[in-house]
């Protein structure tokens, strides 16, 4: 959270899935040979300390997994 004159103004968390955070992680197995797309989708991993946010993990995997059955 960005706190200005103790007003929360942004939460960093959201500003990842506000950008297409999941949408460039799909659009990115897309371009993966077609034979290929199902299993790169069922290997993603996570890292970094943006994944160690309250609800990232839930989060990310409800995105991917809504978009992903709309796509594939």
């Amino acid at each position: 959270m960005i706190t200005i004159a103790d007003e929360v103004r942004y939460s960093t968390g959201e500003m990842l899935f506000d950008h297409g955070l999941p949408d460039l992680a799909l659009r990115s197995v897309a371009k993966c040979d077609t034979n290929l797309q199902s299993a790169v989708l069922n290997r993603i991993v996570t890292a970094g300390g943006s994944t160690l946010m309250r609800g990232f993990h839930d989060r990310i995997t409800a995105e991917f997994t809504s978009k992903a059955h709309d796509l594939y």
